[in-house]
């Protein structure tokens, strides 16, 4: 892909750009349309023409005229056939509607053929609405034949936000930052109900991976929601050579690619379509810039087959396809304190490392005392009889809730049984992680 650039167009792309005219209209129609303008006559008829080039050969083309002050309709917006499929398409048609903004644009119209089924599944997916040919304001576009007219409403969308703390708006995280496969294996899945922190996507992924009946995801980052979505999409559509091509095997390797988001992109909800669409229009759509952007926190210890489960291999892979065909994923925006307002019971409740950043950050001077009673307590009477809450410690992190004394302390306090589990392999590779599992001393 990255072979492909888009570009403006220049007086000596001319004749290759009639070519390509000529070439797609025969495709279509069987022979050259009589009205089709030449290369030439570009300057002089659009307000913005860009193409798409492949080394010196000119192979899409997409151009927008002013119909009216703030009109404007898009034409000859063509992709050579053997091009096709490859996102090329999407990056001419969001560089046109960038350059539509600026100018002014408040709608776009455009008319296809009928016969151009991919074309109109395109558009659609882009938001815009057939009108009947009536109620279209440019009058000569009411006298196109066997055709579809679209138009669309078009806006500037605010600027991404990005907060470096744990917030609304922090970055991503490509893989889980702990070894999920080692404690949800332990932790005995199957049939339970889980609720558990988003982070990665990872520990929601995996949970159902190693059996879980049902999974409801939590987090105070809105951007973690729109990632583990995207990843649920892409396991949905790409295989697992191409996952591990697209996301990396957690080595610097990430991806991102847009041929592989094209694949799998009309299957996310439009509020993240139009998310991870302004990243790569952001980005210029290089994939490999994106995962090492300030949208994704870069922390590479373990390859990420060592991590989780279902990357371990292509058979695990694949199972876990076939369960996210069967499962409709909860996720919730909602911050930690808030979570024992979730109405459900669940058998097991994963606040992964979340404890370390919220009891470091409080100003309280008790503050192990001032986690139970106002995150712990409230939380386990979402927990059935038998339920169970548990966190993350890593090995050589220093944080409050990673100590020894503050664990004692949890227990001393006596509202819940606190017990641990070693993880054999440590995510950093340096001494042993481990899970603080609490249970409720009324639980019996």
């Amino acid at each position: 892909m990255d072979r492909i650039k888009i570009r403006k167009y220049q007086k000596r792309d001319a004749d290759k750009v009639t070519k390509l005219f000529d070439k797609i209209n025969i495709e279509i129609f069987g022979k050259r349309q009589s009205y089709v303008e030449s290369g030439k006559d570009i300057p002089k008829l659009y307000q913005v023409f860009y193409v798409a080039e492949d080394g010196k050969k000119i192979i899409g083309t997409i151009g927008l005229n002013r119909e009216k002050k703030r009109i404007g309709k898009i034409n000859r917006f063509y992709i050579e056939d053997k091009f096709r499929k490859q996102g090329i398409g999407l990056r001419l048609y969001r560089r046109l509607l960038t350059s539509a903004l600026e100018l002014g644009f408040k709608k776009l119209f455009l008319v296809t053929h009928k016969k151009m089924k991919r074309a109109i599944k395109f558009y659609e997916n882009e938001g815009f609405k057939r009108i009947r040919a009536k109620y279209c304001s440019i009058k000569h576009l009411k006298k196109a034949k066997n055709s579809i007219i679209f138009q669309k409403r078009i806006k500037k969308q605010e600027n991404l936000e990005l907060d470096e703390k744990m917030g609304i708006h922090s970055p991503m995280y490509l893989y889980a930052t702990e070894m999920t496969s080692e404690y949800y294996n332990k932790l005995k899945l199957h049939g339970k109900k889980i609720l558990s922190i988003v982070g990665s996507g990872d520990q929601i992924i995996d949970a159902y991976f190693y059996g879980a009946k049902e999974v409801v995801g939590f987090d105070i980052n809105k951007y973690a929601l729109y990632f583990t979505r995207f990843k649920i999409g892409a396991i949905k559509v790409l295989n697992y050579r191409e996952f591990l091509d697209f996301f990396g095997t957690g080595r610097d390797d990430a991806h991102l690619g847009l041929e592989s988001y094209i694949k799998f992109r009309n299957y996310l909800n439009a509020e993240v379509k139009e998310f991870f669409d302004k990243i790569y229009q952001n980005f210029m759509f290089e994939g490999q810039n994106i995962a090492k952007s300030e949208f994704f926190r870069q922390r590479e210890k373990r390859k990420r087959t060592e991590v989780v489960g279902y990357l371990k291999n292509a058979k695990n892979y694949n199972k876990l396809k076939d369960i996210l065909s069967k499962k409709k994923t909860n996720l919730l925006n909602i911050e930690l304190k808030k979570i024992h307002r979730i109405k459900n019971s669940f058998d097991v409740i994963n606040l992964s490392n979340s404890p370390n950043y919220y009891v470091d950050s409080l100003k309280t001077r008790k503050k192990v005392v001032y986690f139970d009673q106002k995150i712990l307590v409230p939380l386990s009477k979402c927990l059935t009889k038998r339920g169970i809450i548990f966190f993350y410690n890593y090995a050589r992190v220093i944080s409050i809730m990673n100590k020894d004394e503050s664990i004692k302390e949890l227990s001393e306090i006596g509202h819940f049984n606190v017990s641990e589990v070693i993880i054999k392999k440590s995510f950093n590779k340096d001494g042993k992680d481990r899970i603080i599992i609490l249970s409720r001393k009324d639980r019996l």
